[in-house]
């Protein structure tokens, strides 16, 4: 299973990259779309309740690891910034959470696959491309990752001289 190192670097290679093609402010928000990558598993936060504390939340927290979910609570989370900030933050939150979604949705169906249409329908979609237990998702974000790291490291400025318009 991907894990959440392999989705925050999937963030800093998506805003990496836009920042080299041209999106101006994407490197500021990588942090935004780092938290927007993990927040498909806040759920794992009522498993350490229920164990620990024996406290049930797992049904009410069941729809957040859900696509629609996760972008009401990417909503919530980019209301807390100033109404200049919130439009691009929030963007980038449902840029880390369809990234989180999509490396989910190559998984094996170990537990029955991704409740991709989950308010309109229950049933869950799989790939079936990547074992759980697989490396081979951070192994493709790291090539990638150190590919923009190099190129950005033998060009720095590259991305001044063509900029447009941010989300």
């Amino acid at each position: 299973m991907p894990d959440w190192l392999t989705y925050v670097l999937s963030a800093w290679v998506a805003c990496e990259a836009a920042a080299l093609l041209g999106i101006r402010g994407a490197r500021r928000y990588v942090g935004v779309a780092a938290v927007g990558s993990v927040l498909p598993d806040l759920i794992k936060i009522s498993y350490v309740l229920k164990t620990y504390a024996d406290v049930d939340l797992i049904p009410l927290a069941l729809p957040l690891g859900t696509p629609a979910g996760a972008i009401l609570v990417a909503g919530l989370f980019s209301s807390f910034f100033e109404r200049s900030e919130s439009r691009s933050v929030f963007a980038y939150t449902a840029l880390g959470v369809a990234i989180h979604i999509g490396w989910d949705y190559t998984l094996h169906p170990y537990g029955g696959g991704q409740p991709l249409l989950f308010p309109l329908s229950f049933e869950q979609y799989a790939l079936g491309w990547i074992w759980s237990d697989s490396i081979l998702p951070l192994i493709i974000v790291g090539v990638l990752a150190l590919i923009l790291f190099f190129i950005r490291l033998t060009n720095p400025a590259a991305d001044m001289r063509r900029t447009r318009r941010g989300l």
